[in-house]
């Protein structure tokens, strides 16, 4: 039997994803190994993809379908602005060249 979607967290059975819990178990064991101390959950990988995805050039809408929101308000929310993404933004009148 195929199963119509894909995981990114596959289980044991082709039809079913990793119970939530174990990806946490797994991301925070991960987390403790690579000594990241900073706070945040499995969640915080979606806001990481969008952020690093516009800061790639990618543009908003294309960012909006990834994630799978029905809104774009919906991705702005994970949206964060970087120091790099502030030291390469050029607004219109530093353009001019005045």
């Amino acid at each position: 039997m195929q199963c119509k979607e894909e995981w990114l967290f596959p289980g044991i059975k082709p039809h079913k994803s990793m119970a939530p819990r174990s990806v946490r178990y797994i991301f925070k064991k991960a987390a403790n190994r690579a000594g990241i101390v900073k706070r945040g959950g499995i969640h915080s990988l979606r806001h990481a993809f969008a952020t690093h995805s516009l800061e790639s050039g990618e543009d908003l809408y294309t960012i909006k379908e990834l994630l799978g929101h029905a809104r774009i308000t919906t991705t702005a929310r994970y949206l964060h602005m970087t120091p790099n993404r502030m030291k390469s933004v050029v607004t219109p009148i530093e353009a001019l060249n005045l």
